[in-house]
């Protein structure tokens, strides 16, 4: 199936035709290049390599959900999380690390976080993604 095929069920449950909006954060922009493409197709997608970038992003135009990297330079993506909580903000998150370690997962939980260790299977992504978001995976079930 290809892009452009896939079916979009990404409107609000109220009804409305709002697609969902998430956000990535990812010093890599290869990473950020292939999720970019795969989410495109259904949400809006907005991406910082950084997180002040991601900061500006959100004081811009608040995400529907994050999608974040543990290791980034300066801060890193739990550091970032942990500062978007602490401004009250609660959409779903997932926290997207290559270095699974268990104080880093700890972290991630106590941010309320789902924690995904790469390689990311994109179809769990895609599941993972619209439950969160109340919609239906654009790769089906």
């Amino acid at each position: 199936m290809t892009v452009e095929q896939r079916p979009l069920d990404t409107a609000a449950r109220d009804g409305s035709s709002r697609r969902k909006h998430v956000l990535l954060v990812d010093d890599n922009p290869t990473i950020l290049d292939v999720l970019e493409e795969f989410l495109g197709a259904a949400y809006v997608v907005d991406r910082a390599p950084d997180a002040q970038t991601a900061l500006k992003r959100i004081g811009v135009h608040r995400p529907d959900v994050l999608l974040l990297d543990v290791n980034m330079p300066g801060i890193d993506g739990l550091t970032l999380l942990e500062s978007i909580r602490a401004l009250g903000m609660t959409m779903p998150a997932f926290v997207i690390t290559g270095y699974n370690t268990p104080q880093a997962a700890q972290r991630a939980a106590h941010s309320h976080a789902t924690y995904l260790v790469k390689p990311v299977d994109l179809r769990e992504l895609d599941r993972l993604v619209a439950k969160s978001l109340g919609v239906t995976p654009f790769l089906g079930t």
